[in-house]
């Protein structure tokens, strides 16, 4: 009765253990890379293993991948000895929502990336060149996981280095680089639902570029360090935060920043609640008002915001309405 009942277990349950093996598909040129993604199986895992430098040349200006894949892995030995470069796919690739997780993990990849509705995004011990566009349905979740890892920008043809929309997102122990083509390194589109964080990541604008576009999301940031950023025509050196329930920064540097608009660190704009505890911010360049933050609101809109431990050192004024650490417009309460 025993072995009846274990033949009727392998049985029911060999076509479930089945179903969740990871197949593996080496990668070496451009070819095999086009062979295997130009079927249409249905996969449950599946690791693509690059061994190698791989250069994908491509007569269409974009590429788009439709397989059905529950998890799509590009995994290399090492970012030094692994790459996937689709810097001469002009378009870059798009993701579509029928591969739901896509990872990067052990490796380089160069060209611009596009997500459409797959839930979860991670990279892992990987440098990236080029741009990431994430967006979700509003009645889509998913999350943005950026571990370990350093990003290069460099805008796509929407002229976005990092645009991300509706979904969560976290940078840990990762460090992110502007370019002359980014207008910001990272807009974020919250649609009232989503929280980006931030936490032991260095942001770096390479004196060309403001840093983050927070809308509708909210934001914590923990022992991060924002560094080099600039801006001429856009609000907040280094946050411009419109529309947010809360912003939480814990802990947070800013240093060799400039800003001609006002706002040189913080541009606030129908912002709820911020809180920020031991900011830091050194060399900061402002042109207008708000060294640190200016504060603004629709009528009767109220602002709450809760500091502790702020220190500045080394500002510089440029010009003669250049004035105060924290400037409020229409309503707020400190």
């Amino acid at each position: 009765m025993i072995y009846k009942k274990l033949i009727y277990y392998i049985i029911i349950f060999l076509p479930i253990i089945q179903h969740s093996i990871s197949k593996d598909v080496y990668i070496n040129n451009s070819s095999d890379f086009m062979n295997y993604f130009s079927k249409n199986d249905s996969e449950d895992t599946v690791t693509i293993r690059i061994n190698n430098e791989v250069e994908i040349s491509n007569s269409d200006e974009v590429i788009i991948l439709e397989n059905k894949i529950s998890k799509l892995v590009f995994q290399g030995m090492s970012k030094e000895v692994s790459s996937l470069n689709l810097s001469n796919v002009p378009n870059g690739i798009i993701f579509s929502s029928s591969i739901e997780k896509v990872e990067f993990l052990n490796i380089r990849i160069d060209g611009h990336f596009f997500y459409y509705n797959n839930k979860n995004i991670t990279y892992i011990n990987t440098d990236h060149y080029g741009s990431i566009e994430l967006f979700l349905d509003n009645e889509n979740e998913g999350l943005l996981y950026y571990v370990n890892s350093n990003y290069y920008g460099r805008a796509n043809s929407n002229e976005n280095c990092i645009m991300i929309e509706n979904s969560d997102t976290l940078f840990y122990k990762s460090n992110l680089y502007g370019d002359p083509s980014c207008t910001r390194i990272v807009n974020y589109y919250g649609n009232n639902k989503s929280k980006i964080s931030i936490n032991e990541t260095v942001v770096s604008g390479k004196g060309v570029n403001s840093l983050f576009h927070i809308s509708k999301g909210t934001i914590e940031s923990v022992l991060s360090i924002y560094m080099n950023f600039f801006s001429v025509d856009k609000p907040g050196g280094a946050f411009y935060i419109e529309d947010s329930d809360y912003s939480n920064f814990y802990n947070c540097t800013f240093h060799h920043g400039y800003s001609k608009d006002r706002g040189a660190v913080f541009n606030l704009y129908n912002n709820k609640k911020f809180n920020g505890w031991n900011i830091y911010a050194q060399d900061i360049t402002f042109e207008h008002e708000g060294t640190l933050f200016y504060v603004s609101s629709d009528p009767g809109f109220v602002t709450e915001l809760t500091l502790n431990h702020i220190t500045e050192t080394d500002i510089v004024t440029k010009t003669k309405d250049g004035k105060g650490l924290i400037i409020f417009c229409n309503n707020r309460k400190l």
